[in-house]
């Protein structure tokens, strides 16, 4: 309850005399984008972004991981196990969040060495970020389902006070992601969303985000799914997406029970969108968010996959994360940042006279 509507937990807590929870993750803003919303194209379209990329930990993992963590404090564990990609989002959510509520944390991370100085430097920098918090970090295997492997086993090992936490296939962390529909809906003065944009690996963000829809009976609502495109395809065709192996069979489930229309794009398209969205928003996003970026500036997005195809309310999650660095993210793109800031200045001014013609 805490974390769904923390408002109403406080007063529960303060009718009952007890403290009221102490929160983990922050109510983000919804904010409207008009460049997103020319790029879109559609007549009368508002594009409103949730800038999850606000979360304490620079990422939307921290809703899941955070209600997973007090759930199973709640059940008397002392120690949380979990696994986590390279680029570390959801180790350092359960990280961040174990050390705000006392309870031991190791998080395991693949070893697999890295293609580039700038892989090898944001891996690194992942690692530092969960120790900082407090927890124990251990690298085994050579991508994710081998990390995981690990975690469950080492979980075993510790006995009835640890507890794995999986970082997407699991309802504790589908209900922390649902939170965020309830603050859509709030924001939104209760209006149903025409479509919300989200980005897609292993599935628990779709899982939890669906289940919100249907508490509040917005089984209408469109979802486009993005994510980067794979040689072994991407999560919503079985393929795995993200380097996660099989996705969750939840956000399996979800696409065929919700409409749904899935976007991939290569890595590339989505650092330009992330590039983009940085000219434009001077916000810093990392590529897996680059996907449902690029998913409305390369008008993935239509009139036939709106609820409303005139006068639509589009959600676009940025869901944030840290895997990248500015002068890599250019990189991916194909521009270097040295080219490109002259070319922004242009793209500023640009938007400056068809602001004035407007």
């Amino acid at each position: 309850l805490g974390l769904l509507c923390p408002d109403l937990a406080t007063a529960a807590a303060a009718s009952a005399g007890v403290p009221a929870p102490l929160p983990l993750h922050v109510r983000t803003p919804l904010i409207e984008s008009r460049p997103l919303a020319r790029a879109m194209g559609i007549k009368g379209c508002r594009v409103w972004l949730k800038l999850e990329n606000c979360q304490p930990t620079g990422s939307v993992c921290l809703r899941g991981m955070a209600h997973a963590v007090r759930r199973a404090a709640e059940r008397g564990f002392t120690h949380v196990v979990t696994s986590s990609s390279c680029a570390g989002n959801s180790g350092l959510a359960c990280a961040y969040s174990a050390a705000r509520l006392g309870l031991q944390c190791t998080v395991v991370l693949p070893e697999s060495a890295a293609s580039n100085a700038n892989d090898a430097a944001v891996a690194q920098e992942a690692r530092a970020r969960i120790a900082d918090e407090g927890a124990q970090v251990l690298l085994h295997g050579a991508d994710w389902p081998e990390a995981h492997s690990q975690a469950e086993l080492l979980a075993g090992q510790l006995g009835r006070s640890a507890c794995l936490l999986h970082p997407f296939d699991s309802e504790d962390v589908w209900t922390g992601y649902s939170g965020l529909v309830d603050e859509l809906a709030e924001a939104l003065n209760g209006e149903q969303p025409d479509a919300i944009v989200l980005p897609v690996s292993g599935g628990g963000l779709l899982s939890g985000v669906v289940s919100g829809l249907w508490r509040y009976g917005w089984v209408t609502t469109p979802v486009i799914a993005a994510e980067l495109r794979t040689t072994n395809g991407g999560c919503l065709d079985g393929g795995g997406g993200g380097g996660v192996g099989r996705p969750c069979q939840r956000a399996l489930d979800a696409a065929r029970e919700q409409p749904l229309h899935s976007v991939t794009c290569s890595q590339d398209e989505a650092a330009r969108a992330s590039v983009s969205f940085l000219c434009q928003h001077q916000l810093l996003t990392e590529p897996v968010c680059g996907a449902a970026l690029a998913a409305v500036y390369g008008r993935h997005v239509g009139p036939g996959q709106l609820a409303r195809p005139q006068s639509a309310n589009i959600v676009l999650l940025v869901t944030g994360g840290r895997s990248v660095g500015l002068q890599q993210l250019f990189e991916l793109a194909g521009s270097p940042l040295s080219a490109a800031l002259p070319q922004q200045q242009q793209q500023q001014q640009q938007q400056q006279q068809e602001q004035k013609q407007e």
